[in-house]
C-alpha cells in the first residue's frame, strides 16, 4: 500500500524581494554544504555555520518578507 503525501508551498503566488535578488545564491550555499556534510567531507558543525550564513545574509529577510505577504493575503 503506498500513501502519498502533499504539503502545498505555502510561499505559492507570494513574492519576497530579497529572495529574488538573493534567494538563489542562499539556496546554492546550503545545497552546497548539504551534499558535502552527506558525503562526510564537512561536519554538522559546517552545517550549522551554515545556516547562520544564509540567516545573516538574507535568510531571516526572506523569511520574514514571505510571512508578511502570506498574513496579509489570509
Amino acid at each position: 500500500m503506498s500513501v502519498s503525501v502533499v504539503l502545498e508551498d505555502a510561499s505559492l503566488g507570494l513574492y519576497a524581494p530579497t529572495d529574488s535578488s538573493k534567494g538563489a545564491v542562499l539556496r546554492k550555499g546550503l545545497l552546497d554544504t548539504m551534499t558535502e556534510v552527506l558525503q562526510s567531507r564537512k561536519s554538522l558543525a559546517d552545517w550549522d555555520s551554515a545556516i547562520a550564513s544564509w540567516r545573516s545574509n538574507g535568510g531571516d529577510t526572506i523569511r520574514t518578507e514571505y510571512q508578511q505577504q502570506y498574513a496579509a493575503s489570509h
